[in-house]
């Protein structure tokens, strides 16, 4: 088969045979025969444009596909990431339960009035879940609570820091940096201001919770402490033992706190007999409450001073509601947050809420109250919940988008 060459060449051939008498006229004649032809090859580059088009629009397609991979998708991971161990974790450790908590934070102009933006809440929940939170078996409270928090790292041995090793339960990683940050409190004496506290990561944290005014439900003029501490994997969530005093009631949970942006595990237990309006002072009244809660602690530091970590007591409304999905058979807890600059502004709830304190939270617990495996078809059935709230009451794209 001749090539486009060929045939170009044939074409040359019998024009200079046909004009090989005159070399004037063969001149002439090739030039313009020259200029037709590549008038020709012109032509079929154009007509061979559209298909070298479709092969750059493919090209171009795959890379900005793979482009988005790489970036959008991990921002995906991290906020709707479902840690697959999850589902292979032995549960019933005494009386720890396994619990996810979901966030979203929500705008403060949509609870202005309050009730609008709870109503709009509950309506959309039960479209998307099938679930009547006004049914009569579903447990309803709403109140308004002060709060305040506690930082008990001075419960710590500083002068022999390196004996206390928090590489039991963490990282090697963390444990550089707890590190580094004791090079820098070397200059600042034995005891760790309550400045220090976002400066070192996955501390021990105890929340004090008043109820100051119960408008539906009990609870009121009672008081709770909750223990808390994060850290980075689900295991070493298990090594940490927050496990209350025989003589308190309570709940301890193993969670994954998901938010917007990024999620980690903590273990967390809960005491209820406790008087109203509770306060630390030293270790001593840590250990009081959660006798295995600070392993490392010698008995001669036990009266070291507790900081209190907010010193200003913040007024939250609150409305939890609470039940069993018949169908499936998921335990769930719905509950929205909302700071107040006052007590008054709380009960009456017309004002806008504090900016950036308004939170839906959507807390589901493992099979047979949160003592057995997670089952992932109803990790995905919940999965399905967050993510249609979270985009119907999220705050703007920008929230989502600038994850990374």
């Amino acid at each position: 088969m001749l090539t486009e060459r060929d045939e170009r060449d044939i074409e040359l051939d019998v024009i200079h045979d046909e004009t090989s008498d005159d070399p004037e006229l063969t001149e002439t004649t090739l030039e313009v025969q020259e200029q037709g032809l590549t008038f020709r090859q012109s032509i079929l580059e154009l007509k061979r444009k559209p298909i070298d088009f479709c092969c750059t629009f493919i090209w171009s397609f795959f890379i900005g596909l793979l482009i988005f991979i790489i970036v959008a998708y991990p921002i995906c991971i991290v906020i709707f990431y479902d840690d697959g161990s999850w589902v292979y974790t032995k549960a019933g450790l005494g009386n720890l339960q396994l619990a996810r908590e979901q966030q979203i934070d929500c705008p403060t102009s949509l609870f202005a009035p309050r009730q609008y933006g709870l109503d709009q809440v509950w309506y959309y929940f039960q479209q998307i879940s099938g679930i009547d939170p006004f049914a009569s078996g579903v447990k309803h409270h709403v109140g308004i609570r002060s709060q305040f928090k506690y930082n008990p790292w001075n419960c710590t041995d500083w002068e022999k820091q390196e004996q206390y090793m928090y590489s039991e339960y963490q990282s090697h990683y963390y444990k550089e940096i707890y590190d580094q940050r004791w090079q820098e409190y070397t200059d600042k004496g034995k005891f760790v201001s309550k400045n220090d506290h976002d400066d070192l990561l996955s501390d021990m944290e105890l929340r004090v919770r008043n109820w100051l005014y119960v408008i539906v439900g009990d609870d009121d003029r009672t008081s709770t402490i909750d223990a808390k501490q994060h850290q980075p994997t689900q295991i070493e969530c298990y090594n940490l033992d927050f496990t209350p005093a025989p003589d308190q009631s309570g709940t301890e949970k193993l969670e994954q706190d998901v938010h917007q942006c990024d999620y980690e595990f903590s273990r967390k237990a809960k005491v209820e007999d406790v008087p109203y309006y509770p306060t630390f002072e030293t270790c001593r009244d840590v250990l009081a409450l959660w006798p295995n809660s600070l392993p490392n602690l010698p008995e001669y530091l036990y009266d070291n001073i507790v900081e209190r970590k907010t010193h200003s007591e913040n007024i939250w409304f609150e409305e939890l509601r609470e039940g069993t999905d018949f169908d499936t058979g998921i335990k769930w807890r719905l509950t929205m947050t909302m700071e107040y600059a006052t007590f008054s502004q709380a009960l009456e709830g017309r004002v806008p809420p504090e900016k950036g304190s308004v939170e839906i939270s959507l807390r589901t617990w493992s099979p047979d109250g949160g003592t057995s495996p997670w089952n992932p078809k109803l990790r995905q059935i919940v999965n399905h919940w967050y993510h249609e709230l979270y985009f119907l009451f999220g705050k703007d794209f920008e929230t989502f988008f600038g994850c990374a």
